[in-house]
């Protein structure tokens, strides 16, 4: 099962193709999901998470995959440092000062053929205490 596989790493040792709502594996090393709708049910399905609203002083955050304490966001593609995705940062940076720990999980797009967060994006994810996971290889 996906969860078992992807939970906790930091890279995903193996790869997932999501056909039909099902977790396919080859040995590239990369997760293949075809669209961010398809990375969200593949996040929340590996750490048995719902989606969630909570409100912060910034707004409310809407979390992709929120397990507990844990909310874990998902980006497919190559992401930079938005505005949106600041504010983002901002709510979630909120969560983590409520006791949240907070992952952004970063999947491969077959469509552009990118993924992963930008130098400046890293950074700000980083600083902010964010933990980065990426389901691909570079």
């Amino acid at each position: 099962m996906a969860g078992k596989l992807l939970a906790g790493s930091v890279l995903a040792k193996t790869s997932a193709v999501i056909l039909g709502g099902k977790a396919l594996f080859a040995a590239s090393g990369t997760v293949i999901v075809t669209s961010w709708q398809e990375a969200e049910k593949l996040l929340r399905k590996t750490y048995n998470g719902v989606s969630a609203t909570i409100n912060t002083p910034f707004g409310r955050r809407i979390i992709d995959s929120l397990s507990g304490k844990f909310a874990r966001e998902s980006k497919y593609g190559y992401q930079g440092l938005s505005s949106f995705i600041k504010k983002e940062i901002s709510k979630d940076s909120f969560l983590i000062s409520r006791g949240y720990k907070v992952e952004w999980h970063f999947y491969w797009s077959q469509v552009s053929n990118t993924g992963g967060p930008s130098g400046p994006l890293r950074k700000a994810l980083e600083e902010a205490g964010i933990k980065i996971v990426e389901h691909f290889r570079r």
